[in-house]
């Protein structure tokens, strides 16, 4: 009766120790590679975020530079006859 009570003891303490353990292990693992992936954050932000936003807004601007070109062609078409 002992040995039951005791095997069940065990099983009771065990289990929550393990589940630690492994979350432990886990957290560890998560701050390695929160700290490894950290530089390649900060890359992405420093260098990669720019160059997005600047070809985000080229691609906003692009009708109007389109537009704008095509007039500005034209004018010159209609002033200027042997500039091309």
């Amino acid at each position: 009766m002992l040995t039951l009570l005791l095997i069940i003891g065990a099983i009771f303490i065990g289990i929550p120790l393990i589940k630690l353990v492994f979350k432990l292990i886990l957290g560890v693992l998560g701050i390695t590679i929160g700290l490894v992936s950290l530089p390649l954050l900060i890359v992405g932000g420093l260098i990669i975020l720019p160059i997005v936003i600047i070809f985000g807004i080229l691609t906003q601007l692009l009708p109007i530079l389109i537009v704008g070109g095509l007039i500005y062609m034209g004018y010159r078409y209609m002033t200027n006859r042997e500039y091309y």
